[in-house]
């Protein structure tokens, strides 16, 4: 996960345990719905989301301004030093005897070079760093949840979804 946004969870667990106990006092004590705070964790969540994950989309650009100059760049150095070792190697008779020389292990590096050009993402964060800012922003109102919806209804609806 990227480092700035899993520290942020922390903040956004904290404040999403405020908000929790919060509606929960108002559930409890003052007969409030559960229902009523649909669109206000849902608003929550996304904020959360956009104030964890927002900033680093916007890098995007730059990242994919960045890989697509390296492939270009390195696409043209290494079909150059490729062919020149072809030339070298393979289509000639070589002056130099292959083993030692530093041709192989410059070929090797060249293309891990080009492997990490090739590799590069477009976002700072997968799939998985989205999870955990989720979980730091809806898992707190779990306990909302359970003094509503029994455990098992929930599994049960869970089990459902899934299967469909």
């Amino acid at each position: 996960m990227v480092r700035p946004s899993l520290a942020f969870c922390l903040v956004v667990a904290g404040l999403s345990s405020v908000l929790s106990a919060t509606w929960g006092t108002e559930l409890v004590f003052e007969g409030a719905s559960l229902s009523a705070y649909g669109k206000l964790l849902t608003a929550w969540v996304l904020i959360a989301l956009l104030s964890t994950m927002g900033p680093l989309v916007l890098l995007t650009p730059q990242l994919l301004r960045a890989r697509r100059r390296g492939r270009r760049d390195f696409g043209k150095l290494a079909t150059s030093y490729t062919r020149q070792f072809e030339n070298k190697w393979i289509h000639s008779t070589p002056e130099a005897r292959l083993l030692g020389t530093s041709d192989l292990q410059s070929l090797a590096d060249l293309g891990g070079s080009f492997q990490v050009v090739r590799d590069m993402r477009a976002f700072l964060f997968q799939g998985k760093d989205l999870v955990v800012v989720l979980l730091a922003s809806a898992g707190p109102m779990l306990p909302l949840l359970l003094t509503q919806v029994p455990l098992r209804e929930i599994l049960e609806r869970l089990l459902e979804v899934m299967m469909r």
